[in-house]
């Protein structure tokens, strides 16, 4: 690990794998480096409904991740129906169904809505229970 990594780390800096189980990244980075969070890449969840395998990917990943202690991001979730396969699975998601991309000025407002979505979400959650 280079000294500027182990600085930054003291500082309070910490590293997010993205795309993660797409391209070439080799499972050593996260022996190599503190990394603290994966971010599984969307391929995985545009196809979860048309191959099977993509879960199963996703799953590996999550294990993987929970062993190590490493919070799991899946991204490109746009339908509940994803959402809900991998609610379990993964500590976080984005993609259009959270929201879609919004302009920096707009992130404020966004933020300011959080608690207000997370008790409309936790109303009707008991309203189906």
């Amino acid at each position: 690990m280079s000294w500027t990594v182990c600085v930054r780390y003291a500082r309070g800096v910490r590293l997010a794998l993205d795309d993660f189980g797409a391209g070439y990244l080799s499972l050593s980075y996260r022996t190599q480096l503190p990394v603290k969070k994966f971010k599984i890449d969307h391929a995985f969840v545009r196809n979860l409904s048309s191959r099977r395998e993509c879960l199963g990917v996703i799953k590996a990943i999550a294990v993987i991740a929970r062993g190590r202690g490493i919070d799991v991001t899946v991204e490109g979730v746009e339908t509940t129906q994803q959402a809900e396969l991998l609610r379990r699975r993964c500590d976080t998601a984005q993609g259009f169904l959270c929201s879609p991309a919004r302009p920096s000025r707009e992130v404020g407002a966004l933020i300011e809505r959080i608690p207000h979505a997370v008790t409309e979400a936790r109303r009707a959650a008991r309203r189906m229970a």
